[in-house]
């Protein structure tokens, strides 16, 4: 079973990029624990007179009011963290232990097995600010504890997530407020590529500075070190079967594999007509490029647009993550013709990963498309294919077969692996009979 096969069969398959997916986390959270300390340190030393803290958000006391106009943070708590011996202390301690877990995340990387945040940091070109937020949304999915502390720190008992406000409350006075906006931006690569998950909380149509920052399951076990496919993503994307290139068409491959390497969103178009090829040419530009090909089921995604562009978002995460690449067979969508290449062009578009099209016209799109057209394969590549598969069937392929098999049936290098395959499987009468029958 290959890789895309095993993932859609829910097997977990690890980060190549990680050898120990927490070697890098327990220094990260203690680093965040002692931010929260200094927070909290903060809290009550500024609401000491609030006899009625206890009460947490269900009152708001004359004292909470009045800290409250004064400013809840900001430059109070600035001031506070710079003057205060405790503070002081920590704030050094806090140093401290966020050079150790650098100190680790560097070793890591210089093992070659870069921290899962890291990965993600390579990947999807994050700043050190957004990734600290990542590992902010993670805390609470591996130790309970955060959630109790991330509501201390609100003042705010059932506020119980990472929020813009406890970042800000957290990282001053070392980050400023508008950079963390900044990076919680619809268009971020936080959110562009649904690292994190943010909603607008009940009752509301928009962000406010309580808004959770979330991880869905599949970000919090990629930076746990478990690297698998989104159910989610799985849903439109179908592994491709076992596949080979035509040889005629393999001195195409090398050279189009080189000029990829310039594009920024590489995309190509295998034009040819049904059985040229153009699967397994696909496959092995794919594997060339040290990729993964799946299949993308353009009539499986939703029609109402911003659901569509939803699970396209999820659909780019996943290729970056697991390096695929994005197969479209433009005749395989439900509809008229017309639908199908309207549906065809926006996915174009609109999809961040390498996408390869298998098409019997040359597709059109605003995105720069390579075009590769690929011929029938001839007499010599059909009884090269023919060789390949009965070869790696049963470890014997006679000549003279090999030559009327190619002569006789018009099949795409898939269907004779497949066909090869299962006439090795049958049992009780002579292989060529059977060879022949099932083709």
């Amino acid at each position: 079973m290959n890789d895309a096969a095993a993932m859609h069969e829910g097997k977990t398959i690890e980060a190549a990029a990680t050898l120990d997916g927490r070697a890098w986390l327990e220094p990260a959270l203690q680093a965040l624990r002692l931010r929260l300390e200094r927070r909290i340190l903060w809290l009550r030393s500024s609401l000491a007179d609030d006899g009625l803290r206890s009460y947490g958000e269900q009152v708001v006391s004359d004292a909470r009011a009045d800290w409250l106009l004064r400013g809840s943070g900001g430059a109070a708590q600035e001031t506070f963290l710079r003057s205060d011996p405790a503070a002081i202390a920590l704030t050094e301690h806090l140093q401290r232990a966020e050079r150790e877990a650098a100190g680790v995340r560097q070793a890591l990387l210089d093992a070659g097995t870069p921290a899962p945040v890291d990965v993600l940091g390579r990947i999807f070109g994050l700043s050190p600010l957004e990734q600290a937020l990542l590992v902010m949304a993670l805390a609470p999915r591996v130790d309970a504890a955060f959630e109790q502390l991330y509501g201390y720190a609100h003042d705010r008992l059932s506020v119980v997530h990472a929020t813009q406000h406890l970042a800000e409350a957290l990282l001053a006075p070392d980050v400023r407020p508008l950079d963390i906006r900044r990076a919680l931006l619809p268009e971020s690569p936080l959110r562009r590529f649904r690292l994190i998950e943010q909603q607008a909380l009940p009752g509301r149509v928009d962000m406010s500075l309580l808004a959770p920052i979330m991880l869905d399951e599949r970000m919090a076990d990629f930076l746990l070190g478990l690297n698998y496919l989104d159910p989610g993503a799985a849903e439109y994307l179908d592994p491709v079967a076992p596949a080979l290139p035509a040889p005629c068409h393999l001195p195409l491959l090398r050279p189009l594999v080189s000029a990829l390497g310039d594009d920024s969103r590489p995309a190509v178009d295998l034009v040819g007509e049904p059985r040229s090829g153009r699967r397994g040419f696909a496959a092995a530009l794919a594997a060339e490029a040290g990729m993964t090909l799946v299949r993308l089921r353009l009539e499986r995604l939703p029609a109402e647009l911003a659901r569509r562009l939803a699970q396209l978002r999820r659909i780019e995460r996943e290729a970056a993550l697991l390096r695929l690449a994005v197969f479209v067979d433009a005749a395989s969508a439900d509809g008229g013709e017309s639908n199908r290449a309207t549906a065809l062009e926006d996915v174009l578009e609109r999809l961040e990963a390498f996408a390869i099209v298998a098409s019997g016209q040359p597709v059109h799109s605003q995105r720069p498309i390579r075009y590769v057209h690929l011929p029938k394969p001839d007499a010599a590549s059909r009884r090269a294919l023919w060789r390949q598969a009965l070869s790696a069937a049963t470890s014997e392929a006679d000549e003279s077969e090999v030559r009327s098999l190619a002569a006789h049936f018009d099949l795409d290098s898939t269907e004779i692996l497949q066909i090869a395959r299962e006439a090795a499987a049958a049992d009780g009468t002579s292989g060529e009979r059977i060879l022949w029958q099932v083709a």
